[in-house]
């Protein structure tokens, strides 16, 4: 049973996969380990330094605390404030809600991770 949010983004998919006129292949990585990731582990670090002391009040500090680390000489980190306004509460059709299986295929190891998404169903 997918969540309403993995629902509207798994309906999403498959709106970009009609957009694009291609099947997409989605590889999610477990949970917890984004920070095994060795450029994460590396970078997460130093973005925690940069945040010791740092009042939130507003989010210039946290653009100004990100984008001060460095974890290597010569690399840069870039931080920027999204101004896009997202739609909260956005809802499945019913119509896709009915229909999903159609669109997506699990992988038979890990089915919940690995996934295809086609607009064209699979026959």
């Amino acid at each position: 049973m997918l969540t309403p949010h993995a629902l509207r983004f798994t309906e999403d998919l498959v709106a970009l996969s009609a957009h694009l006129g291609l099947r997409l292949a989605v590889a999610h990585s477990p949970p917890y380990t984004s920070t095994e990731h060795p450029i994460e582990h590396r970078l997460s670090s130093q973005v925690e330094l940069s945040f010791s002391g740092v009042i939130l009040d507003s989010p210039r500090p946290a653009l100004q605390a990100y984008s001060t680390p460095a974890p290597r000489p010569g690399s840069t980190v870039k931080a920027r404030l999204l101004d896009t306004v997202y739609e909260r509460g956005r809802k499945c059709s019913a119509t896709f809600d009915a229909t999903k299986d159609n669109f997506n295929r699990h992988d038979s190891i890990l089915g919940k991770l690995d996934y295809v998404v086609d607009a064209n169903g699979f026959s």
